[in-house]
């Protein structure tokens, strides 16, 4: 059995097929927050957001005023720090609606180590929230 030579279209498909919400970010740690350079299809279902529409943009384009200060704040050192994260966090679509957003964000590193780009999977646990 031969294995299918590995590419970035092949890559890009498999992101993009992915049932679970993928936005990459750049490594920017400035206060607005790393800009969006990749999303996939899942990501656009759940935020609103079009890739053309959010690619360039912070990814601080989920928060509002209710979102957590101490998660955001913790989500800020450990990208300072170049750690792993995990929270859930109140975010809004484009059109505003809110949802309880289970985070996950890991950094992809150069050979130095150096953080150059940012990995979040997005997962709406609202109904899971509601139900508990």
């Amino acid at each position: 059995m031969s294995q299918t030579p590995f590419s970035s279209d092949l890559l890009y498909t498999a992101l993009d097929i992915s049932p679970q919400a993928l936005v990459i970010t750049d490594a920017d740690p400035a206060p607005a927050g790393g800009r969006i350079i990749y999303v996939n299809r899942a990501f656009e279902r759940l935020t609103g957001w079009s890739a053309e529409a959010a690619i360039g943009q912070s990814a601080r384009i989920l928060e509002r005023p209710d979102s957590s200060h101490k998660t955001l704040e913790a989500a800020r050192r450990a990208i300072e720090t170049g750690q792993p994260f995990d929270a859930d966090i109140i975010n809004y679509t484009r059109h505003g609606r809110r949802f309880l957003n289970r985070w996950t964000m890991k950094p992809v590193r150069d050979p130095s180590g150096t953080p150059t780009a940012w990995i979040s999977y997005f997962s709406d646990v609202t109904p899971i929230a509601e139900r508990e």
